[in-house]
């Protein structure tokens, strides 16, 4: 396990503040945030690259806060890779075992030629690094960090630069590495789609702070705070004001779509307030079908303003007829072509209850 305690760093104008993170062993873990919140400076912190002003870094429960970079345990893959171009790739491969100051006496080769096979990188072990593809100078940096042996891996944003059909290739490799060697994994990544497929745990830092770090459904689908679900990219977020209690739900008026609504109990983040910010993801907007059974409640009169076609579903842009405010949905393909919808179409929404979530403002 990989904990950090109220880590504090000043550098310039920026800081890291009383940052309290938790890496579980054997899981994989993503930081994320926008450009300049603090992941990459978190990472360097945590393997010694970076002096910090207080707080403590332990690695399976023994602190290493002021132990140098090679003695602190930690695989390593910076975001540039840091090949050595004159080297061949297996030459690579070895020099953390051969020449670094962490290197082991005794290095098992049979096990450095096993994830060297894993890898699927023993036709370019003779190259040298500039006549590598992206993908296999990808590969062969993960085979340098982990040929001497460390379980503990900490990767920067490890696929920015590869070919988009390649990166999700790789996503797989690393989960099956991950698995087949037990590895405690620790990502900085700016990719939501490459963290929630990779990540057990996700960790959200704005502007130096550790907003949120939960298990990656729970941040999915509770986000802590408007400005994380705004960082998620949920566009349909409104204004609420608590009417009354209705047995399993609150019965709220949304001025923003001028209608009653109802919540369940449990999806209110702490204590109900009068006035509150609710979510709906898009792609629990359904569109209501009025030759098929439906449940009359949280329905919304809206017309279709832009259909979208991105690949495996749809995006649909609506408005409220009421408001005129944008309501953005999700439909399957499949969905679509049942529904033959048209731009300027009037259509019933229905924000399944279930699915209606408060957020902190």
């Amino acid at each position: 396990m990989i904990e950090v305690r109220n880590l504090y760093l000043k550098q310039g104008h920026f800081e890291l503040k009383d940052i309290n993170l938790i890496v579980e062993e054997g899981s994989f873990h993503a930081l994320i945030g926008p450009t300049g919140c603090g992941k990459t400076t978190l990472l360097e912190s945590i393997l010694g690259l970076r002096k910090i002003d207080r707080g403590q870094i332990l690695l399976k429960g023994e602190e290493v806060t002021k132990k140098p970079p090679y003695e602190r345990g930690f695989a390593y893959v910076p975001q540039d890779l840091s090949l050595f171009p004159h080297l061949t790739a297996y030459e690579n491969i070895l020099f953390g075992v051969k020449y670094g100051l962490s290197a082991k006496k005794n290095p098992n080769y049979k096990d450095i030629e096993e994830i060297i096979k894993f890898l699927r990188i023993e036709e370019v072990l003779h190259k040298k690094v500039p006549f590598l593809s992206g993908g296999e100078k990808q590969r062969v940096a993960l085979a340098r960090a982990l040929a001497p042996g460390y379980k503990y891996l900490l990767l920067d944003e490890p696929f920015t630069a590869i070919h988009p059909g390649i990166r999700k290739d790789l996503w797989g490799l690393l989960k099956d590495l991950q698995r087949k060697y037990n590895l405690t994994i620790l990502m900085v990544s700016h990719d939501l789609e490459e963290t929630f497929f990779l990540a057990d745990y996700i960790t959200l830092m704005i502007k130096g702070r550790v907003i949120q770090s939960e298990r990656k459904e729970v941040i999915y689908n509770h986000p802590a705070t408007l400005e994380v679900a705004q960082y998620f990219g949920i566009k349909n977020i409104f204004k609420g004001e608590l009417l009354r209690k209705e047995e399993d739900s609150y019965k709220i008026w949304c001025p923003d779509l001028a209608s009653e609504l109802l919540i369940p109990l449990e999806n209110f983040k702490g204590e109900p307030k009068r006035e509150f910010y609710f979510f709906i993801r898009r792609e629990n907007i359904m569109i209501v079908r009025p030759d098929l059974p439906y449940r009359e409640e949280n329905l919304i009169p809206a017309k279709v303003q832009r259909i979208d076609f991105l690949g495996e579903q749809y995006q649909i842009m609506a408005h409220s007829l009421k408001t005129k405010v944008p309501l953005e949905i999700a439909l399957p393909g499949y969905a679509f072509t049942k529904l033959k919808l048209k731009e300027g179409d009037k259509i019933l929404l229905s924000l399944r209850k279930e699915k209606l979530f408060t957020v902190l403002s």
